[in-house]
């Protein structure tokens, strides 16, 4: 599925197959896509992080994740986070974020998630789909 990876702002060993089930295996997870999903959530948050320097201000369990030895921390599926942009702008942010992935053969995309209720919070969210090797297809 995947082949060696390069853009990555952490070392690209970590989204080894290998590492994976290693790690999901020392820490008690049964199953590897949850680590796999918090792997790739705090590199995607990095290169926002890089993109949007003070203009993005973390919140939530992402953000208290980073404070906690690796033992104790839970998984995160998401990154939530407070800014003056507009979702315009992080859907810049988000493009050339993708541009960086793809022209280094890391399949990225997105989409603005929009509730059938319509935009009724002056919030954004951004669906992202990243190669998996452990996806379920509900899990994305």
């Amino acid at each position: 599925m995947m082949n060696k990876l390069t853009g990555l702002i952490h070392d690209e060993q970590i989204f080894s197959k290998n590492h994976l089930i290693n790690t999901s295996l020392k820490y008690g997870f049964t199953r590897n896509y949850v680590i796999e999903r918090h792997l790739w959530c705090y590199e995607l948050l990095a290169h926002l992080q890089n993109f949007t320097s003070k203009t993005c201000v973390l919140k939530g369990g992402a953000c208290t994740q980073i404070y906690l030895p690796l033992a104790n921390q839970r998984c995160t599926a998401d990154i939530d986070c407070l800014t003056s942009l507009s979702s315009k702008d992080l859907e810049e942010i988000l493009t050339n974020i993708k541009e960086n992935f793809n022209s280094n053969d890391i399949n990225f995309s997105f989409k603005e998630y929009v509730p059938s209720s319509g935009k009724n919070l002056p919030m954004a969210t951004f669906m992202i789909d990243l190669p998996f090797y452990y996806n379920p297809k509900t899990q994305k």
